[in-house]
This record gives C-alpha cells, sequence and structure tokens, in this order.
C-alpha cells in the first residue's frame, strides 16, 4: 500500500505499512494510506540508502509513524527504530539466524 507524507509531499511504496488505529485515507480509493505505524522496509542495494536516510526523515513526520524496522538482503540483521514518548528514537538490533526482537 502507498504511504503519503502530507508534510513533505512523499508517496513512497513502503513494503510493508499497518495502521493500529482507524485507517486513514489519502482520497476515496482507499489506496494511500496516512497513518501507519509500523512501516517495514527491505533493503537492497539499490535502495538501501534512501530507505536508511531520506525516506525515514520523511516518514518521521507522519505523527503516528513510531515503529520503523529495516530488513537486511545481504546479512541476516534486522534494525527496529522505535519513537519512545518523548519523540526521541532509539535503536533495537538483531543479527543471525536465531536473533529475534
Amino acid at each position: 500500500m502507498r504511504v503519503h507524507v502530507p508534510a513533505t509531499g512523499l508517496y513512497s511504496y513502503a513494503d510493508i505499512s499497518v495502521t493500529c488505529e482507524k485507517a486513514e485515507f489519502d482520497g476515496p480509493e482507499l489506496e494511500t494510506l496516512l497513518n501507519p505505524k509500523p512501516i517495514v522496509e527491505v533493503l537492497s542495494a539499490s535502495t538501501e540508502a534512501w530507505d536508511r536516510d531520506d525516506k525515514f526523515r520523511h516518514y518521521r513526520s507522519i505523527p503516528s509513524f513510531a515503529q520503523y524496522l529495516l530488513v537486511s538482503t545481504r546479512r541476516p540483521i534486522l534494525e527496529l527504530y522505535t519513537k519512545g514518548e518523548t519523540g526521541i528514537w532509539s535503536l533495537t538490533e538483531a543479527q543471525g539466524l536465531d536473533a529475534t526482537i
């Protein structure tokens, strides 16, 4: 599903986006989500820099957005960024095939 970031104008196709509240959409077609809470991006060589930097910066302006999971395709690594109550983002990393988050 496409995600819209109204504050910056970005429209992006996240690999996975979920809302935990009543879904808010940009328009009547129900194709563009406005209030994702977690977003998951699967990193590839061509998108990794964009997903980690500029796209994450855009997503952070969405008030409902609170978790960002990056999944590496090169190594068994998950990186979970979580927004705390004060708005500070923290990182939890899981490495290896037996690791969990």
